[in-house]
């Protein structure tokens, strides 16, 4: 599974209210990263 498969799995299951499934390729080292000045930036 490559990155793009992991981001369009993770808003697919987003959309669809699966949070679960939407976190379950994320590990406790994960980093998010939002551009510019958003409240989810790191």
């Amino acid at each position: 599974m490559g990155v793009k498969d992991v981001v369009a799995g993770y808003f697919e299951a987003l959309s669809n209210g699966e949070m679960e499934k939407a976190f379950s390729n994320f590990t406790p080292e994960t980093k998010w990263c939002q551009p510019e000045n958003n409240k989810f930036s790191v």
